[in-house]
């Protein structure tokens, strides 16, 4: 039986045994943590991140989760963002070319995180030309508080979302996000921003952190975060989207003034993403329940899906902290459940906000102890990837096969 008729044979949502071994990758199972990102490119090759003794292990898979020795040595590049300095890795992005990027945080200070970008050619050696970026946004009275993650725009520029927390030690923290364009190679846009290539996010004016960022076809984009409101004795938070003009601009058009900020109680963006000019973003929201919300390119909510209204797991203490939009417009999924003894949970929605029946378990699947924090799609082999960590028999970092 060839690969592709036993990939057919599983049924939708179902563990692909066809990948790694028995449907699972276990890049190196005598460390643990989790996947920190995760890119599969156009020939279903896997590039991912695991962080690893104050290192960053840089990883290359071939489509069917084994690993691409023709990347680095033996499939894998170990390093540091300086030499000498601790490194943080927290997303990577990869060319049409081929070339790789590399976010993350050098870590000077521990309290004190620089967002920095490295590159690497195809075959896993540093791209000289590009560089190594120590991008400083943040300042002496402040502490850096969001873990960067970015995005490639059509035109080869990268942006960037990081962010910085102020704290006089007695009242809450003040969070400040930041949005960065870098040109192509690796120098900042000084066309945006006001000639600085970086604009700070305050969200409706309010505390604001945000988790991802997504290029639109115009040359804008769209950010999506969580703002916070101090309501003591507890803070009131929200899940929030702005958009954002090739210059930097807040898009007014947007939303109300620019912005969407969701009326479900206690809501946080974790990811974002844009197909087909749908804005699909996936966090928690209520009594800590697994949420996703589609928004129009207008910052309207999107009236074909759900009448326009969230989807919202009725199981609480669940989240999604990562999305994927399939060539079809159905939804991908996935999270965990937060609890010590917490499982990897992953769906599929439709266009129209009804969990896909013929996927899983009636459009929700469940495996065992971990969690899935990254999400990337093989289409040309019917397969889902999902990457984080899994707790039983090991505590490692693990990659999942599921059948699209």
């Amino acid at each position: 039986m060839t690969q592709s008729e036993r990939t057919q044979s599983v049924a939708p949502g179902q563990p692909d045994q066809s990948y790694g071994t028995g449907g699972v990758v276990l890049p190196d199972s005598s460390t643990s943590g989790f996947v920190r990102a995760l890119v599969v490119d156009k020939q279903g090759r896997q590039v991912f991140v695991l962080w690893v003794k104050d290192q960053y292990w840089l990883y290359r898979y071939r489509k069917d989760g084994t690993p691409d020795t023709g990347f680095g040595i033996g499939g894998v590049v170990k390093g540091s963002f300086v030499e000498g300095v601790p490194s943080r890795p927290c997303d990577v992005l990869q060319r049409d070319s081929g070339e790789i990027l590399l976010i993350g945080e050098a870590m000077h200070d521990r309290l004190k995180g620089e967002t920095v970008i490295t590159g690497f050619l195809s075959d896993g050696t540093r791209d000289k030309e590009f560089g190594t970026h120590i991008i400083p946004v943040t300042p002496a009275e402040a502490y850096q508080s969001h873990q960067p993650s970015g995005c490639l725009q059509a035109n080869g520029n990268i942006l960037i979302t990081a962010g910085y927390s102020k704290w006089d030690g007695v009242n809450p923290a003040q969070e400040y996000g930041l949005l960065i364009n870098l040109l192509p190679n690796g120098q900042f846009n000084t066309e945006f921003g006001a000639g600085t290539g970086i604009i700070e996010v305050l969200i409706d004016g309010k505390d604001t952190t945000l988790s991802r960022v997504v290029a639109l076809s115009d040359g804008g984009c769209v950010v999506g975060g969580t703002l916070s409101e101090p309501q003591p004795p507890l803070i009131k938070q929200s899940a929030a989207l702005a958009r954002y003009t090739a210059n930097g601009s807040l898009e007014k058009k947007f939303g109300i003034d620019g912005y969407v900020v969701s009326k479900v109680r206690d809501s946080k963006v974790n990811d974002l993403a844009e197909s087909d000019g749908r804005l699909v973003s996936v966090g928690s929201g209520l009594d800590i329940q697994a949420l996703v919300a589609v928004h129009t390119l207008d910052g309207n909510p999107e009236p074909s899906f759900n009448n326009g209204e969230s989807v919202i797991v009725d199981k609480s203490f669940t989240s999604w902290f990562t999305v994927e939009v399939q060539e079809n417009g159905a939804i991908v999924v996935a999270g965990s459940v937060l609890s010590p003894k917490g499982d990897v949970i992953y769906a599929r929605i439709l266009k129209d906000g009804r969990f896909d029946p013929d996927f899983a378990d009636q459009g929700l699947g469940q495996l065992g102890r971990g969690s899935i924090f990254h999400a990337g799609l093989q289409p040309q082999l019917n397969r889902i990837l999902l990457a984080g960590n899994q707790v039983d028999p090991v505590d490692t970092p693990a990659l999942f096969g599921i059948q699209m």
